[in-house]
């Protein structure tokens, strides 16, 4: 298998997404933010950093950006003080409301050209290899 092909379907995918998303004025990380908080509400910030893998910088900051926009609030755990609660305002939710699924809709569109079996089997496939990669990258940080 060549690993260019699967970079190639990512930025492909990436592209269609910046695309449809380009005129919400918000980049990729604050998108992907927005959208996880439109399903997962009082989410914690190291929920949002480890479901995306992204670093907690990263995410810190895309956080005070968004919340400068009124996109969304923070609030701290009343059970956890050491924790913030993120949630999306008014705001944040009109803003996504129709591009919320772009990742999602270009994935169907996209092995539409597969038939059902072909989908079913390369969601198995796709599952095998990402359990495998986490357990090499686990591996390598050891």
């Amino acid at each position: 298998m060549e690993f260019n092909k699967f970079t190639l379907l990512f930025r492909c995918g990436r592209d269609y997404g910046r695309l449809v998303t380009k005129d919400l004025g918000v980049n990729d990380t604050e998108y992907t933010i927005c959208s996880f908080l439109n399903f997962y509400p009082n989410a914690p910030q190291d929920m949002i950093s480890k479901s995306y893998m992204l670093d907690k910088t990263t995410v810190a900051k895309a956080l005070v950006s968004l919340e400068t926009k009124g996109l969304i609030t923070r609030e701290v755990n009343p059970n956890n003080r050491r924790q913030n609660l993120i949630n999306l305002t008014d705001a944040g939710r009109d803003l996504i409301k129709d591009a919320v699924n772009v990742y999602d809709d270009w994935v169907n569109k996209v092995s539409s050209a597969l038939s059902a079996d072909e989908q079913k089997q390369f969601e198995a496939l796709l599952d095998k290899m990402l359990d495998e990669a986490m357990s090499l990258k686990e591996e390598a940080s050891k």
